[in-house]
């Protein structure tokens, strides 16, 4: 069974941008913080830029970049001259073993290079397909992910609910669908768990909020500050 299915047992606490509530989000920084707050996953973003795969979230880096520029628009080293970049092949090195790491790609097209990283790093024993979950807005480019790497698990992402959410989810072979706070429901929870799909909730950052997904059965949720979120739901 792989890391990310839904487990009744075990909810699960995933640093959101490499758990960017106390250091640079997407830093290798945040993400062993988060690991050694004892996160069960941790969750970053992916753009290629420059013949690199690396961690990075908006399109326009706006915090870093004077001119409002676009990522894909300026050199990466220009980028890290400003912020802390690291590539998805230095982050998946320091992912502790039987933890998970979920890589949201961002850039379409990117899917061959991000297998190509992966499987490179799985060849050398740093990580296995069942702690790794590809997700991403772009459902084709899941698809075809899915297409080229079966034993590869993959993550819906929904900023809003669809018809038939959960056939839809088990027509793409999805192993989780994750969902925007702000949309999730009660009903529609339990559809997609009565049909075996985990359920993962971003961004979840209010305690009370974190309960009742808890409440609800939930499998896990995104949270900027992992350790802050564990003191609150004890």
């Amino acid at each position: 069974m792989s890391y990310w299915a839904h487990s009744s047992n075990d909810f699960k606490l995933i640093g959101h941008r490499g758990c960017r509530g106390r250091y640079q989000e997407n830093s290798l920084q945040a993400i062993r913080w988060a690991y050694q707050a004892n996160a069960s996953a941790v969750e970053v973003d992916v753009w290629h830029i420059d013949q690199e795969l690396v961690l990075i979230h908006d399109r326009r880096a706006s915090q870093y970049l004077p001119n409002d520029d676009l990522i894909t628009e300026t050199s990466l080293l220009d980028l890290r001259a400003v912020m802390d970049v690291p590539s998805l092949i230095q982050a998946l090195m320091i992912v502790p073993k039987k933890l998970g790491f979920n890589i949201e790609i961002k850039d379409s097209g990117i899917e061959l290079a991000c297998l190509k990283a992966v499987n490179k790093l799985i060849d050398l024993g740093y990580i296995t397909w069942d702690q790794l979950l590809f997700s991403c807005f772009d459902h084709r480019v899941l698809k075809t992910l899915k297409a080229y790497e079966p034993r590869a698990n993959i993550g819906l992402l929904f900023s809003g609910i669809i018809n038939d959410i959960a056939q839809y989810s088990l027509s793409m072979q999805a192993c989780s669908v994750n969902l925007d706070l702000g949309c999730i429901d009660r009903t529609t929870v339990e559809s997609l768990l009565a049909k075996d799909l985990a359920v993962y909730v971003y961004t979840v950052n209010n305690p009370k909020d974190a309960k009742l997904m808890r409440e609800w059965g939930v499998s896990g949720i995104f949270c900027d500050d992992v350790a802050a979120m564990q003191q609150a739901l004890r």
